[in-house]
This record gives C-alpha cells, sequence and structure tokens, in this order.
C-alpha cells in the first residue's frame, strides 16, 4: 500500500490489512480520498481500477470505513494498492489415487 506525501498508514484507522488476500490474481489500484474536518471519508474516487469487479467493490466498501486520526494531515490524497500474485495452495482431497477414502 502506497501513500500520497503527507498521509502515511499509522493515520489511519479502518484498514483492512488483509486486502493482499482478496484474490490470487495480481492487482493494483488507486482510489483518491477527500476527508472532513473530522475526519470522515467525503468523497472516494477509484481512479484506477483493479480490473477485478469483486475486488474493486471490496476495495470501495473497506475504504469508506477509513478515518483520518491527525486533525494536521492533508484532507486529500492517494491511496494505491499493488498486489503481486499469491502463491496458489495445492489441491487437496479426500480421495487417494486409487479411489479409496484416506483417514
Amino acid at each position: 500500500m502506497l501513500f500520497s506525501a503527507g498521509w502515511e498508514s499509522r493515520l489511519f484507522a479502518g484498514i483492512d490489512l488483509e486486502y493482499g488476500s482478496w484474490t490470487n490474481v495480481a492487482w493494483s489500484a488507486r482510489v483518491e480520498m477527500r476527508f472532513d474536518p473530522q475526519g470522515v471519508p467525503v468523497s472516494m474516487l477509484l481512479e484506477q481500477a483493479s480490473g477485478l469487479p469483486e475486488v474493486d467493490g471490496r476495495l470501495a466498501r473497506s475504504v469508506r470505513g477509513w478515518r483520518l486520526l491527525d486533525p494536521n494531515a492533508p484532507r486529500m490524497g492517494m491511496v494505491s494498492w499493488i498486489i503481486p500474485a499469491g502463491p496458489i495452495a495445492p489441491a487437496t482431497s479426500a480421495l487417494s489415487g486409487s479411489g479409496q477414502v484416506t483417514p
């Protein structure tokens, strides 16, 4: 996660730190955000979509819950997510190659 100048992760509450596990494919996205004086998001623009509708939807829902904690921080900025493809877990099965159920 990359932040525009004047922002860093410690300035926010509500960040979903599990964003890397939302999918097994690589994706990146960028959101422009504006906050009111109380630190509540008032606008969010998905400036660069991930290309994955389910990720974009989850991203939009996630950033709506953020709060800007520092009253001296800039009220507007960008946040970028760059997620490399995750490792694909090996498939497991209850059946062995012989068709027998393994304990």
